[in-house]
């Protein structure tokens, strides 16, 4: 018989720290998820609105980190929307649940 194969889609990255619309002690926050395995990269959105239409951040970083800090100052005294997605050889995840913060 022929030969068949298949790949499995990754997991969408959980969300740990900052969520609940927290106030961060900072204009660059530490955005922090949960490690995906076999993920070789992670894309950050950050956006001032759920939908992400207008980003902020747009950034790729390479696994095993599974943290970021934005490079320029967010605007101070906003609500700001993040999201992650793994990537990898099977392709990329959905995003995670957006979490939200408020800059100081």
């Amino acid at each position: 018989s022929t030969a068949r194969y298949f790949r499995v889609a990754y997991a969408a990255p959980v969300l740990v720290s900052p969520i609940g619309g927290i106030t961060v002690s900072g204009l660059k926050p530490l955005l922090d998820w949960d490690l995906v395995l076999g993920a070789t990269s992670y894309t950050i959105q950050v956006s001032m609105n759920n939908t992400f239409t207008t980003l902020r951040v747009n950034a790729t970083i390479l696994a095993p980190n599974t943290s970021y800090i934005p490079t320029v100052n967010l605007p101070a005294g906003t609500v700001w929307y993040w999201r992650v997605r793994a990537n990898g050889p099977n392709g990329p995840s959905a995003w995670s649940a957006f979490g939200t913060f408020v800059t100081p």
